[in-house]
């Protein structure tokens, strides 16, 4: 695999999602307190949704729109982080959720470094955007850990929740990382 198909940091390794992943995202997309927490996955998590989503990574990453990432430990999917596109020139987006039993162990900050390294070294971007939900300060703080800076509030739509959500806009430049 090229070092885009597999990301390795000291505990975890990032790897593209597969089929054979569908039953464990479709179980921790499927708990309340992981999709309440998310904007585009609804509750209750539909049969078929996990297979359907995975589906779709192959045609984003040939185009270049769209990297994600599972997030394995000793074996296990434990979350996903990815980036996508934006109508930003050179920019993406970066998302991630964990199971809820994975909370709390500083996974999401050490994928989060290894998917902004990946970002800026191997696809030469300039400028990674990030939301969180206000409620969720958990989120806000590992984006900060990562260096990310508040811009701004706004609401987004929960799928979830069925209404819009209060949340915050950040975002880390390439310069600002050090890159």
């Amino acid at each position: 695999m090229s070092e885009s198909e597999r990301l390795i940091t000291d505990r975890l390794i990032l790897r593209h999602i597969t089929l054979d992943d569908a039953p464990c995202v479709q179980e921790h997309c499927g708990n309340w307190n992981v999709a309440s927490k998310l904007s585009r996955v609804p509750h209750p998590y539909p049969d078929g949704a996990a297979r359907e989503w995975i589906i779709t990574h192959v045609e984003a990453r040939a185009k270049m729109t769209g990297f994600r990432f599972a997030i394995v430990k000793d074996g296990s999917l434990v979350g996903v982080i990815g980036i996508e596109a934006m109508d930003i020139p050179n920019a993406m987006e970066v998302g991630y959720w964990l199971g809820e039993p994975y909370w709390g162990n500083g996974y999401a900050t050490e994928a989060g470094q290894r998917v902004v390294r990946f970002a800026f070294e191997e696809l030469n971007l300039v400028l990674l955007q990030a939301t969180y939900f206000l409620d969720n300060p958990a989120s806000g703080h590992t984006l900060s850990k990562l260096g990310f800076r508040k811009t701004g509030e706004e609401t987004r739509f929960s799928l979830a929740r069925g209404c819009e959500v209060a949340g915050a806009r950040l975002e880390l430049t390439r310069q600002e990382a050090g890159f």
